[in-house]
C-alpha cells in the first residue's frame, strides 16, 4: 500500500458529491480540490484509482493532475488540480439542450481518439476480464443471457488501448476552450 497523507477536513469546504464520494474546495488554496471516496471504498481501491489517475495524466490525456493520495482517517481519496472555469457537458446540456447533437459529436470524437491510445496494461487491467467477472458473479442475469454475454466477451480480440468506461455528460468538461 502506498503512503498517504492525513488531511484535516477543517481546511476544506464541501461543494458536491456523487455516487462514489464527496468533493471539497481548500479554504486557502484555490489551486486544488479534494476528492474523498465513501467509506465503502477500500484504501486499496482508492489507491488504485489514484495510480490510474496519475498514469492517465502522465500519458498526456487531458485531465486534472493528481497530486497526493490522502485520508481523513475514515475515507481515502486524492488531492487534484482544480480546473477553474470548467463546465461539464451535463451542465451545458441542462442549460442548452439544443446543443445535444454538437456535444454528442464532440464526445464521439474524443472517445474515438482516447480509445485508440495504447495503454499500459500493467496499470490498467483487462476491461474484458473485469466485465466477465461482474457478469459471471451477477445472479440477477438469467443463465442463458449470461452465457451469451460471456461467449461474446470470449470472442473479442484482446485490446491494449485505453477505454474510459464511464463516458457520460457529467464526466466531460470544457475549460478555456479545451475539452
Amino acid at each position: 500500500m502506498a503512503t498517504y497523507k492525513k488531511i484535516n477536513l477543517e481546511e476544506w469546504e464541501s461543494f458536491g458529491g456523487g455516487g462514489y464520494g464527496e468533493s471539497f474546495y481548500h479554504k486557502t488554496d484555490d489551486s486544488v480540490i479534494l476528492k474523498l471516496n465513501k467509506t465503502s471504498v477500500s484504501a486499496a481501491k482508492a489507491q488504485e484509482e489514484f495510480q490510474r489517475s496519475k498514469a492517465v495524466y502522465d500519458m498526456g490525456i487531458p485531465s486534472a493532475e493528481p497530486y497526493e493520495f490522502v485520508t481523513d482517517g475514515e475515507r481515502y481519496g486524492m488531492i487534484v488540480q482544480r480546473i477553474h472555469g470548467k463546465e461539464s457537458f451535463g451542465r451545458i446540456l441542462a442549460d442548452h439542450p439544443e446543443r445535444l447533437e454538437e456535444l454528442a459529436g464532440i464526445t464521439a470524437e474524443y472517445a474515438k481518439a482516447l480509445h485508440a491510445i495504447p495503454c499500459d496494461t500493467t496499470v490498467f487491467g483487462s476491461t474484458a476480464l473485469s466485465i466477465r467477472e461482474i457478469i459471471a458473479g451477477n445472479n440477477n442475469i438469467p443463465e442463458d443471457i449470461r452465457e451469451k454475454i460471456l461467449g461474446y466477451i470470449d470472442q473479442l480480440e484482446p485490446a491494449t488501448t485505453c477505454l474510459h468506461g464511464d463516458i457520460n455528460p457529467c464526466n466531460i468538461i470544457t475549460a478555456q476552450g479545451k475539452v
